[in-house]
């Protein structure tokens, strides 16, 4: 050991020893040594800090071309992703994240802990014990730091095991891009439809028809979300109130009282025969009545199992030549167009590659509208897929194709994507949801004036374009709603993150009946343990959302970014502990009336999205959150419980996108016009307080809103504060209003509860020439008829009107509603359609819960109004 570290080492014995004997030795003498101790660690600290700064920049120099070296690995030699030199790079800059962000943290504990110990703080025990732990720490950084730079300058010797070029910069598409092959938009279907069809319309009568999507993980969540679907009773989420035995019996009541009326229960993607084999006496005998279960697998057990007969199996076949080709073109040139006829040959070369696998085709058409139109860029792909098959897994063929899609990846679009798989499988995905996500993990890049929400969005419709995930819903303006990733996308995506993340990622599914007991849920929490984990979502699993959990989470993920327990529907309780989540960007989970947000959560100050759903008591120090850019929280203000000085402080919050809150006395004190960033804003007000006009005056000061809603069960005042707000497009108002004056560039509203004559309603609607959505909610309107004038609501393309009982006639003249393609009429007292119905272009009409004299006129070929509707592709009728 050389001298100079021997003597550091001979200084913190005697430090160490004299604090433990401070309290019996107060003299003078004892005082100067210590001083004279200081000062040498001082010295000391100030040389260990310079080496530490040497490491840091030696680092940084050789960061650049390692990540220049993984991007052109990555973009130009697919194979290249799975060599070990990749993953010894990928492995370092885990590491040295980890290294980083764990002494950040003890940088920032040293920083509070000099805050509070005031000015005398150089002749405090506490200090000294703490600038040595200070030393302590920095000299294991500079260890560690070293460490990484020896494995860099090992890995340094790949760089010439390839050549690397310029880096290029990756740019995303535009906005707006060409329109996607609809699901519906089906090649060579035609005959299985007709066969299906067949077995599964015998004859014709009245039908209820639910659709029930797969969740293998537990039969009783199939079966209640069977039950809500046919019986619209929204159950108790517990299983414990509902066991398996009970939910079955009560559907197997339910459809044999209702002999007299025909249901289609789909339950798609059933893998397992268990899963049947519990299903199965849940379903009445159907052959009296002729209802029918469509039962979708890929396990032909399955199908043999729910059919011994074997005549009901219907088996898909493979796409031949034609069908390929037909579909490729629709994918290729999704606008109609053909393929160029210098492209055919090469086209069909790449088709043939798919052997009439329709995931393979689609993905492989997705993937050809990112590339140049040019021979050169098709004979690429056509390359790079034999390649991929030739060496890869022969046995699945559509697994190669799959994973050369996702080697032709940008390289910000791979992390996206592999998030996408930490879902459950078949789980519907908000788009906003994953915005949120990937934004905390640092995933979407700046570009120019844009939003990282804007950029996000251009990122998932990247996706959606390469056919890697599928559109669930659309919102009003085109724009992506929800999606949803096929399963052999999902597994995909997580072997990907296997090798790459290093169990960064972490997601829990299922249920958690191993955790009955007190030491059953100790060793159930020990297997999720990492300290590298920096995004944990949990799934379904109820006793998850307890605070024994959420305690164990906190101490054992430190570095965690993201945290998400909104899935569980149990009750949370929010310990104090979450304050060791320094780093935590993204944080949602279910609260009730009996939770509050302990003042920690103020502690949180990186946190970038924080959605509590329920009802919490109070939210203190939320201003302190200045880079939340998400805040949806309901609370109710109990003053009894909240400190006299209490406020939320919201105009601090100047980063903030969207905000869905309560009303409260709390907006008296807010500044609005220094949320210059806020997009959408949602306020609700749950009755015990009176909105004030000037709440909404202050709020009418956010200039930038695109999106309001105001959710009130008591009267508003005149909202005629925003008729002036070029950018907003959508307004969800439910409450009575004396005036009408809505903003002029509306694209979508929604009325509810807002008591006005229909003449006076529709006079000013009349004018908002860019309405495409407009949706009259219960008591919006109190007339008997609702009239759409001539020439009015010229871009109106979908119209909602539900729960009017005293509507009787709907009126559509010649030249209203000239757009329309979707209707629904939920629970109104129409006895017929509007005459006109059957001239316009509908897609889509759904009437659900309407009078038996309206329904019984539309019935298939038999009704009197039948010639009105029967053009019309998709028509569902409830009663």
């Amino acid at each position: 050991m050389s001298a100079p570290v021997q003597n550091r080492n001979r200084n913190k014995e005697e430090l160490i020893h004299s604090e433990s004997q401070r309290m019996a030795e107060a003299g003078v003498a004892h005082l100067l040594k210590k001083l004279d101790s200081l000062v040498t660690m001082i010295k000391e600290e100030s040389k260990l800090f310079e080496r530490v700064k040497q490491e840091i920049k030696h680092l940084m120099d050789e960061l650049p071309w390692m990540r220049k070296y993984v991007r052109e690995a990555d973009t130009k030699v697919m194979r290249y992703a799975d060599d070990p030199e990749i993953h010894q790079i990928i492995d370092l800059t885990f590491e040295t994240e980890d290294i980083v962000d764990d002494f950040t943290l003890k940088v920032q504990r040293h920083q509070r802990q000099k805050k509070d110990l005031g000015a005398l703080r150089f002749f405090k025990i506490k200090f000294l014990k703490r600038f040595i732990c200070r030393i302590r720490e920095l000299h294991e950084f500079q260890n560690k730091i070293k460490a990484i730079n020896n494995k860099s300058d090992k890995i340094s010797t790949y760089r010439a095991k390839y050549p690397m070029g310029r880096e290029h910069a990756s740019t995303s598409l535009p906005v707006k891009r060409t329109p996607i092959v609809e699901e519906l938009d089906v090649v060579g279907m035609e005959n299985s439809i007709e066969q299906v069809t067949s077995l599964l319309v015998p004859n014709n009568s009245s039908s209820a028809t639910t659709t029930s999507r797969r969740t293998e993980s537990k039969v009783a969540d199939l079966l209640l979300s069977i039950i809500r679907q046919v019986t619209k009773v929204n159950l108790n989420d517990s299983t414990v109130e509902w066991e398996e035995g009970a939910l079955r019996m009560k559907l197997y009541n339910y459809l044999k009282q209702r002999q007299n009326k025909r249901y289609l229960i789909v339950l798609d993607d059933v893998w397992h025969t268990d899963t049947w084999k519990h299903l199965d006496p849940s379903f009445p005998d159907t052959n009296n009545n002729g209802s029918r279960i469509l039962l979708t697998t890929r396990n032909l057990e399955v199908a043999r199992l729910a059919d011994p007969s074997h005549n009901n199996i219907h088996q898909l076949r493979l796409l031949d030549k034609r069908e390929s080709w037909d579909l490729f073109q629709k994918k290729t040139f999704p606008l109609g167009g053909q393929c160029p006829p210098e492209f055919v040959e090469i086209g069909n070369k790449i088709v043939d590659k798919c052997r009439g696998l329709p995931l393979g085709i689609v993905v492989l058409g997705g993937l050809l509208l990112t590339k140049d139109r040019t021979l050169a860029a098709w004979s690429k792909v056509h390359d790079s897929v034999n390649w991929e098959l030739t060496h890869g897994d022969q046995s699945y063929l559509c697994a190669g194709i799959l994973a050369f899609s996702y080697y032709d990846m940008p390289y910000y679009l791979k992390p996206c994507f592999m998030t996408i798989g930490l879902f459950p499988e078949d789980h519907e995905i908000r788009a906003s949801k994953l915005f949120d996500l990937w934004i905390a993990e640092d995933f979407v890049r700046r570009e120019g004036e844009k939003t990282l929400e804007d950029t996000a969005e251009d990122y998932l419709e990247q996706l959606v374009h390469r056919s890697l995930i599928k559109v669930e819903s659309w919102r009003y303006d085109g724009r992506v709603k929800a999606c949803r990733i096929h399963d052999l996308l999902r597994d995909l995506a997580n072997e990907k993150s296997e090798k790459l993340s290093n169990a960064r990622r972490l997601s829990i599914h299922g249920d958690d009946q191993q955790a009955s007991s007190i030491d059953g849920e100790a060793q159930y929490l020990s297997q999720f343990r990492s300290s590298r984990t920096r995004t944990l979502m949990c799934f379904k699993n109820r006793k998850m959302g307890n605070e024994l959990f959420l305690k164990y989470i906190c101490g054992n993920f430190k570095l965690l970014m993201v945290l998400d327990m909104s899935s569980i529907t149990h009750n949370t309780t929010i310990p104090a502990e979450i304050r060791k989540l320094r780093h935590l960007k993204y944080f949602s989970c279910s609260a009730h009336d009996n939770t509050k947000i302990l003042k920690c959560i103020g502690k949180l100050v990186n946190l970038q999205t924080l959605i509590i759903q329920g009802k919490c008591i109070y939210m203190p120090q939320i201003w302190r959150l200045h880079q939340l850019r998400r805040l949806e929280v309901q609370f109710m203000e109990l003053y009894h419980k909240a400190p006299s000085n209490y406020h939320l402080g919201i105009h601090n919050l100047t980063n903030l996108h969207t905000l869905s809150i309560s009303y409260g006395c709390w907006m008296k004190d807010v500044r609005w016009d220094e949320l210059k960033m806020l997009r959408k804003l949602s306020i609700t007000n749950y009755g015990y307080l009176r909105c004030t006009k000037e709440s909404l005056d202050s709020i009418a000061l956010v200039t930038s809103l695109q999106n309001l809603k105001l959710l009130f069960g008591g009267e508003l005042p005149l909202v005629t504060q925003f008729a002036r707000h070029t950018n907003l497009t959508k307004l969800h108002i439910r409450g009575p209003l004396p005036v009408f004056l809505f903003p002029p560039n509306l694209v979508k509203l929604v009325l509810s509860s807002i008591n006005r004559p229909d003449i006076e309603l529709m006079a000013a609607l009349g004018n908002l020439k860019d309405l495409k959505f407009l949706s009259f909610l219960p008591s919006s309107c109190t007339g008997k008829t609702i009239t759409f004038s001539s020439g009015k609501f010229p871009r109106l393309q979908s119209l909602e009107i539900a729960g009017l009982p005293n509507l009787r006639e709907l009126i559509m003249e010649e030249g209203a509603l000239t757009s329309l393609t979707h209707l629904v009429i939920r629970s109104c007292d129409l006895r017929k359609l509007p005459d006109r119905l059957g001239q316009m272009r509908l897609q889509e009409l759904q009437l659900h819960n309407m009078h038996r004299q309206l329904t019984d006129g539309l019935k298939e070929n038999v009704g009197e109004n039948w010639d009105q509707i029967k053009h019309i592709p998709s028509v569902l009728i409830r009663t």
